[in-house]
């Protein structure tokens, strides 16, 4: 499966919550991917992407 076909099936919200990762009120998270005092992963479910 390739990860067009991934993304294409699943929300990033869905992907979120199966490792128990909930956005903040302004939908932000602690960046998974480095060490973070402070959220700065902002997630936008409209057009399921991130930054």
């Amino acid at each position: 499966m390739a990860i067009g076909d991934i993304k294409q099936r699943l929300s990033i919200l869905t992907v979120l919550q199966h490792y128990n990762l909930k956005s903040d009120r302004n939908h932000q998270i602690k960046c998974p991917f480095h060490e973070d005092d402070k959220p700065s992963f902002r997630i936008y479910a409209d057009t399921n992407t991130f930054h």
